[in-house]
């Protein structure tokens, strides 16, 4: 299997800075974690025991922040001219400083909403 990863996706990666490849596989992730959970909170495919309102709280927030960050790369120009750093993105650090920025300052929000919502319930 590592064989297989590693003639198949070293000659992808051959071209592209190693920022660029590592970049990519994160957004990557990211979409796909963050689908695959939400698609578990409604589908309940795997049913866990109980939990409590810290760690509901933070589910929200990763799944929420997972989410954001293919959403902040398609709006990155946007983005990016409404905070006031120019019209376009030009380095792969300034686009992962901003999609990653944009994840965690979502899922800070969602972990505050979701914190409240669950200490207004008790």
């Amino acid at each position: 299997m590592l064989g297989f990863v590693h003639r198949h996706f070293t000659g992808l990666a051959a071209g592209l800075p190693a920022t660029v490849f590592l970049l990519d596989c994160v957004l990557f992730l990211c979409g796909t974690f963050g689908f695959v959970m939400a698609a578990n909170t409604v589908l309940q495919w795997v049913v866990g025991p109980p939990v409590g309102r810290l760690r509901c709280a933070g589910r929200t927030a990763v799944t929420t922040g997972a989410l954001t960050v293919p959403v902040a790369l398609g709006l990155r120009d946007a983005i990016w001219s409404t905070c006031g750093f120019g019209a376009h993105v030009t380095t792969p650090g300034q686009l992962a400083t901003l999609t990653l920025a944009g994840g965690l300052l979502t899922g800070t929000i969602a972990f505050a909403i979701a914190l409240n919502n669950r200490m207004s319930q008790l």
